[in-house]
């Protein structure tokens, strides 16, 4: 898996935010730490609670769709 970058690094709770802005819906911070658990998206850098989630992994999760920096709304 490539390297991501600091910029799209996120805790579990602004992940679930940005899940929810994809879907519409609401998101639990399990939800992602669940999809993380199975192999959905990775974990990086940090244990526990402090675990960050890359916003590109989350959103080729979420859409299937593979995404550059400035498109689909991702930063």
């Amino acid at each position: 898996m490539p390297r991501s970058e600091p910029d799209h690094l996120v805790d579990a709770a602004t992940a679930a935010a940005y899940v929810a802005h994809l879907r519409g819906k609401p998101c639990a911070e399990g939800t992602i730490r669940s999809a993380a658990s199975r192999g959905f998206i990775g974990r990086h850098g940090r244990r526990g609670r402090a675990t960050v989630y890359d916003l590109h992994e989350i959103h080729l999760w979420v859409t299937g769709k593979d995404v550059s920096d400035g498109e689909n709304g991702l930063p």
